[in-house]
């Protein structure tokens, strides 16, 4: 069930397309010397489009950020110029990464997940109304074929 939801977030055009652009940019350095830039270059865009969709399965904002952040922390791995940008991209993703964990907010559209009353708002809200009473539903008569509207 939630591997059909990842499935159908992906297939949309707004993100198909840039995870399979940034799929192509990751392999380009399998194919032609880069130099780690376009590979880069799609981790990043892998990990914004595929934190996107993270977020909207979720309905938390910040994993689209989190997301992102692990897209450019794996520029680390894929440039290889120096120790000094190495450390760079791990500081800008780990930043992206805690910027997004110390939001904790959450998408304010209707389509998400609502969010749930924690036990001491459901505790206060039952002293406060009381127990809740079922609703009985009425039994559907069957019209009579005699009677005339």
């Amino acid at each position: 069930r939630t591997l059909r939801r990842w499935v159908d977030e992906i297939i949309r055009a707004g993100v198909l397309l840039p995870v399979g652009a940034g799929f192509a940019l990751l392999l380009s350095g399998l194919v032609m010397p880069t130099g780690g830039v376009l590979p880069t270059a799609g981790a990043v865009l892998l990990g914004d489009r595929l934190g996107l969709v993270w977020a909207r399965i979720t309905g938390r904002r910040a994993r689209h950020q989190i997301g992102l952040g692990i897209g450019i922390a794996c520029g680390a791995l894929l440039t290889r110029w120096s120790g000094v940008t190495d450390a760079l991209f791990l500081v800008g993703g780990g930043a992206v990464i805690l910027s997004a964990i110390s939001r904790r907010s959450r998408a304010p559209d209707q389509e998400e997940r609502p969010s749930r009353r924690s036990k001491r708002e459901r505790s206060e809200r039952s002293e406060r109304e009381g127990p809740r009473r079922k609703r009985r539903r009425r039994k559907r008569v069957p019209a009579d074929p005699r009677r005339r509207r």
